[in-house]
């Protein structure tokens, strides 16, 4: 092949010859180990001048892209925000057919239906409402159980109206029945109670088990502004949702719990209830209720049917607590009448 050393190189196509016919370096003969290897070739092309492997220069472009198209979503949702801030036409439902679509809403989708919007507020605020409701789901199967304030003729003033329906839904609405069931292996939470006033408490007795009750009240409740909001400007028709929201008893709870003994109570009445626990009794056969109002301690031991009453609850005592309250008046007289039997009572009630 020495006649083609003369020859001048042909541009086109590379062939075998042009290698074999080329001069070594002068250095050496044989080239470096670091230059033939494969590895040691991909590395250095791989890491360049940022210092970075390929894939991860590859990741960070991938991050970039995903940047770059977020910022773009970002932007273009912004026109779109500005170019709909123009006043577009919508639908105004007239209050007939919110009142027609609430003739329907079952007792447990009120609080949903309510807050659709204005108008449908308006309409749960309204006497209309409460009354349509108590008449589609009364049932006179339950007139025995439901108390007399509860019945069909008792229910004609507003004053009050929402909180009755409420009451007498628990007693003869099968969803919410279902609801105040005791389950077993309920766990006691007395959360709900703490850092409340407590302004009465009695007991009653059945047979061998006395029953104490403790009524306590939400202290420092802010009033809403709601329906001062919802009807400014119609003085009638504030007062008629105020009559229709009235409840006395919203801020307040009854625990309850009884005892196979009689046991003193120390007087609590205006006292706070800072600590509540509940444990077993010296025997391990019961449970043992320890109350802590401010500096006085309370303990019941032992203690068994322990619950919590809100106002909507059927046992919660509305009437009874008026009834214990008139046989104390009527025990004060006969005290004065050197009525010794009578002073029993009167010394583990309290009112504030």
């Amino acid at each position: 092949m020495s006649h083609r050393k003369g020859s001048k190189p042909m541009l086109g196509d590379v062939s075998i010859y042009n290698y074999a016919d080329a001069q070594v370096a002068s250095r050496r003969g044989r080239l470096s180990k670091a230059v033939t290897t494969p590895i040691a070739e991909v590395e250095r092309l791989n890491r360049r001048g940022d210092g970075l492997r390929w894939e991860q220069r590859q990741q960070r472009l991938d991050d970039t892209d995903a940047d770059e198209d977020f910022e773009a979503r970002v932007t273009s949702r912004s026109r779109t925000l500005q170019n709909d801030d123009a006043p577009k036409p919508f639908l105004v439902l007239p209050m007939d057919i919110w009142f027609a679509i609430g003739d329907h809403i079952p007792p447990e989708s009120v609080k949903a239906f309510a807050c659709i919007c204005k108008d449908t507020q308006k309409v749960t605020n309204s006497a209309r409402f409460w009354f349509g409701l108590y008449r589609r789901f009364y049932d006179p199967a339950h007139l025995q159980t439901l108390p007399s304030r509860l019945q069909p003729e008792k229910m004609k003033a507003v004053q009050g109206l929402k909180a009755s329906v409420i009451q007498s839904l628990f007693i003869m609405y099968p969803p919410f029945i279902e609801r105040l069931k005791p389950r077993p292996g309920k766990i006691y939470d007395l959360q709900p109670i703490l850092r409340r006033k407590c302004i009465s408490t009695w007991y009653t007795q059945k047979g061998k088990i006395w029953t104490y009750w403790f009524k306590l009240k939400q202290i420092n409740v802010r009033v809403g502004r709601g329906l001062s909001l919802l009807s400014h400007g119609n003085k009638k028709l504030l007062q008629m949702e105020q009559d229709l929201a009235t409840n006395e008893e919203k801020d307040s709870k009854v625990l309850q719990v009884s005892c196979s003994q009689y046991l003193p109570l120390p007087a609590v009445h205006g006292l706070l209830l800072k600590k509540a626990l509940i444990t077993v009794s010296q025997d391990m056969m019961a449970h043992k209720l320890t109350l802590t109002f401010d500096s006085t301690d309370i303990v019941i031991d032992p203690a068994s049917n322990i619950q919590i009453l809100d106002w909507w609850h059927p046992q919660y005592p509305h009437t009874v607590y008026q009834l214990v309250k008139k046989n104390i008046t009527l025990s004060l007289q006969d005290k004065d009448n050197n009525n010794v039997e009578a002073g029993l009572l009167i010394d583990h009630w309290y009112n504030v």
